[in-house]
């Protein structure tokens, strides 16, 4: 019974109701099913079986049950690959892995992953965070970077992300699928879960589990859709920060990652416009106040600007060497500007799709008006004291 106070009501409910999803999911597969149950310390056993014509069930004493329970299935013909093994044990490890009980297939222990989102961060070791990156990536690396993220509000939300130390894209596999999973109470409800972070951040690795979320979501029903769409915002934003602090507590390590995957920073600044803000301080450029292989960011620019300037000025060419050869550098470089040199040409729409960085505002030197040099003021000078003269 449920007794004990609404709370307690509450709680057998949504209990009642999570175990139904993994109980009559097995008339999916099987023509006949039957509960074997004894509970330890009773002599009498019972036999669940449920009548297929109209649907209802009956309990009857059975005998030679051993304490606990068992399922029997009469699997459908169309359904007899889950006598094989293997089928089984891929089952029970796609969706089963990080329960917190052991679930054995033939005798054999199948989910030894901890889901370390649900332990506190201070006790999960490099070496454990490893473990569960290279299960989740299928990879033999170690991760870059790794974010335990826990919040109460506005959703529940426990996870942890990893970012791998090589793009696979940079080798010519073109990955689509955002490769974070989402959870719920440990079991699986979404594989690479789509709806969960941008595109952009699809070298993302990870597992998201909320209590909030029911075992059935479904993209159709507009609660769901909402409660996702929240979910999105708040773990965007909170990798977006992430990042940024790592960029600003390890510059040189940012600088591996921005080698890496630079090109989808730039692609979440061209797409994503409510989170853009957060994003373009995550750029880095080659600029003709820098050395050659120097790349900074537009915060460093803003930081050496001359007082009386309200323009961060950029230019879009091949390379260096032709950047400062470019006629429309001339004027720039006479009045002692800085210009950011972009050398890829989706860096336009980049570069177009920002505007403004904090108050101030980007413009291309191809359109920009061309500053007056030192020298053409004195010589305005010079002209203005002949006068007098005169």
């Amino acid at each position: 019974g449920g007794g004990g106070g609404g709370g307690g009501g509450d709680a057998a409910k949504n209990i009642i109701g999570k175990f139904g999803v993994g109980f009559y999911s097995s008339f999916m597969v099987a023509e006949d099913v039957k509960v074997f149950s004894r509970k330890r310390g009773e002599d009498k056993g019972h036999c669940w079986t449920m009548n297929k014509e109209n649907g209802s069930y009956s309990i009857a004493a059975a005998e030679g049950v051993q304490p606990g329970t068992k399922i029997v299935l009469t699997l459908r013909e169309d359904c007899a690959d889950f006598t094989d093994i293997k089928k089984v044990r891929e089952c029970v490890t796609r969706f089963s892995t990080f329960v917190s009980f052991p679930l054995q297939v033939n005798g054999s222990q199948v989910n030894d992953v901890r889901a370390l989102w649900l332990e506190d961060p201070a006790k999960v070791s490099e070496e454990d965070h490893s473990g569960l990156f290279k299960h989740l990536a299928s990879a033999w690396e170690e991760p870059m970077y790794t974010l335990m993220y826990r919040a109460d509000a506005p959703i529940d939300i426990k996870s942890v992300f990893y970012i791998p130390a090589t793009n696979q894209e940079q080798f010519g596999q073109r990955q689509t699928e955002v490769n974070v999973h989402l959870h719920s109470r440990r079991v699986l409800i979404q594989k690479n879960a789509k709806d969960l972070l941008p595109e952009y951040l699809r070298f993302v690795k990870g597992v998201v589990d909320s209590e909030d979320l029911p075992l059935s979501i479904s993209r159709e029903t507009m609660q769901d859709k909402q409660l996702m769409a929240k979910l999105k915002n708040v773990l965007t934003k909170r990798i977006i920060r992430w990042l940024n602090d790592e960029a600003k507590n390890n510059p040189d390590k940012y600088k591996s990652f921005y080698d890496t995957f630079g090109l989808h920073v730039k692609e979440g600044v061209a797409m994503d416009q409510p989170n853009n803000k957060g994003l373009v301080t995550l750029l880095r450029y080659n600029t003709t106040a820098v050395g050659p292989a120097e790349e900074v960011s537009l915060q460093s620019y803003v930081d050496r600007m001359k007082d009386d300037q309200d323009t961060i000025y950029y230019l879009v060419c091949t390379d260096r060497t032709s950047g400062l050869a470019s006629p429309y550098y001339e004027a720039f470089k006479r009045a002692g500007i800085e210009v950011v040199l972009c050398y890829a040409l989706h860096d336009e729409i980049v570069m177009g799709n920002t505007q403004k960085f904090g108050d101030k505002k980007l413009e291309s030197i191809e359109v920009a008006e061309p500053p007056a040099s030192p020298e053409d003021a004195k010589g305005d000078d010079k002209e203005g004291e002949d006068g007098e003269k005169k």
